[in-house]
């Protein structure tokens, strides 16, 4: 393809409104052992960090470029820290829950209605089950070095894999969060909609990923125009499926693993070429390349590098960058945490042309310095902030698409219209569960909890005639909305 092509790819996405220019969120990265890398300058130069993680990391930076803080491990222990631009631990922002040995353990968004506000989404083990919480940063407090002002809010119930992925929605506004399911082929999927996380919408497809050690690991990625998400473990799994923005469907699975699943595959590290035509692989000992524009994707596997060392050690996550290289994290020792300096882990290796088929890709292994820090296998999970709209799509609002997601209700609200009371009837276990009525200029006029009962009566004798919205809600969770009618 070439160098020229590779330019013309990117000035077409720069100028169809698929991404916004110079918006430079992702400009910083921080993972490993106090390591970073700035992509503001020419070249992209190491920078020091705190973080201690051996795979889960997340930073974000302003539109700028500037960094404004970052999450991870602090001694690859159970236990998260948040840490302000200037490395020091913001305020109230130790004693996160979570592990920095989770692939995809963390993961930032930003609120849609404060610019000051980010939503921190952490992997956690609790009473057994991995879940999913959030906590809630802001910038506002502590001359913008942030305070963590909520924190360690669960909002799933369910076994979820070390994959945590966020795209932009069609709108270009909104975003999906997508989690996989432990022992089965179930994504959960929640819509990000003015700062209110509504689901899960559950969709079974796809590769059952092993509730067995391993099953869980792996990366899921999206393509930079959010179209397709790869899902990886090391029991051997590589799906891949197309995505639709504006509905949260996946579709089109194809299976690149080989079953039957088993341990020895271990596939970990996913990601794809900004052009969004290569996907590339890692195994602990491999890396692979697969053409998407084969008619038969699963021939076009090449091997673009074996690891030499392979006995001391391996490789771990892709991840795709401003420069549109594609890097790879290598960790020394087979075990975690270690005290080995080397050349291998203080250094990243390097796809300078991703878009390119085999040998043209240009790999260089150990080839970016980390000035004296090092990785392990994880590199920081940074979704792409600047997908825009979809070009002409009708899916400008996300009205239509949260009520479809409630395909089966919880809550069975009657009668409708009415008149003096409502019944609520519950096919499920809330505690904190809370029913809100809004009137047409969005005022909350009625606002109650809801008991852990079957059936609970809510009076309207206080409502006026007229037409009404109603939340029942968990936590920041919308569970069910819709309309009420009150004559």
């Amino acid at each position: 393809m070439g160098i020229i092509m590779k330019y013309y790819f990117i000035l077409v996405f720069l100028f169809t409104g698929t991404v916004l220019v110079a918006q430079r969120e992702g400009y910083i990265w921080i993972f490993g052992d106090s390591a970073g890398i700035n992509f503001n300058t020419i070249t992209p130069t190491p920078v020091f960090s705190s973080v201690h993680s051996g795979e889960a990391s997340a930073s974000v930076c302003n539109s700028n470029g500037n960094l404004l803080f970052y999450a991870g491990g602090y001694n690859y222990s159970n236990g998260i820290r948040i840490w302000s631009k200037n490395n020091q631990i913001m305020q109230n922002g130790d004693s996160i829950f979570g592990h920095s040995s989770y692939t995809n353990g963390l993961l930032i968004i930003p609120f849609q209605t404060d610019s000051n506000k980010y939503f921190l989404f952490h992997r956690v083990l609790d009473s057994g089950i991995y879940q999913c919480c959030y906590s809630i940063i802001n910038l506002a407090f502590n001359n913008g070095n942030g305070k963590v002002i909520q924190k360690n809010i669960f909002f799933t119930t369910y076994d979820i894999a070390e994959k945590l992925l966020a795209i932009k929605h069609g709108n270009g506004r909104d975003w999906w969060l997508l989690l996989h399911g432990i022992g089965n082929n179930t994504f959960y999927k929640y819509l990000i909609v003015n700062d209110e996380i509504i689901g899960p919408y559950s969709q079974n497809i796809g590769s059952i990923h092993s509730s067995s050690t391993g099953g869980s690991f792996g990366e899921m990625e999206a393509t930079s125009d959010g179209t397709k998400i790869i899902a990886v473990n090391l029991w051997g799994v590589i799906d891949l499926f197309d995505f639709d923005r504006c509905t949260g469907e996946l579709s089109k699975w194809t299976e690149l693993g080989y079953p039957p699943y088993v341990m020895l595959n271990e596939y970990y590290g996913a990601e794809f070429s900004f052009d969004c035509n290569i996907l590339y692989v890692s195994r602990f000992d491999t890396l692979f390349q697969y053409d998407l524009n084969d008619p038969d994707i699963n021939s076009s596997k090449l091997i673009i590098w074996t690891n030499p060392n392979p006995s001391n050690s391996y490789n771990g996550q892709l991840e795709l960058a401003p420069d549109y290289k594609i890097y790879l994290a290598t960790s020394s020792g087979l075990g975690l945490p270690n005290n080995i300096f080397d050349s291998i882990n203080m250094n990243l290796s390097v796809i300078n042309e991703p878009e390119e088929i085999g040998a043209d890709c240009g790999f260089a292994s150990y080839n970016l310095n980390l000035g004296g820090r090092r990785s392990y296998i994880g590199l920081p999970n940074i979704p792409n902030y600047n997908l825009g709209a979809l070009e002409g799509s009708e899916c400008d609002t996300l009205t239509d698409v949260a009520n479809k997601i409630i395909d089966v209700p919880l809550f069975k609200i009657y009668p409708n219209p009415a008149k003096e009371f409502i019944y609520i009837e519950t096919k499920g276990y809330y505690e904190e569960a809370g029913f809100e009525l809004y009137d047409i200029y969005n005022t909350l006029v009625l606002k109650q909890n809801l008991q852990n009962k079957k059936i609970q009566r809510i009076s309207l004798q206080n409502i006026r005639v007229g037409v009404y919205f109603y939340r029942i809600t968990s936590e920041r969770n919308i569970i069910e909305n819709g309309k009420l009618v009150k004559l």
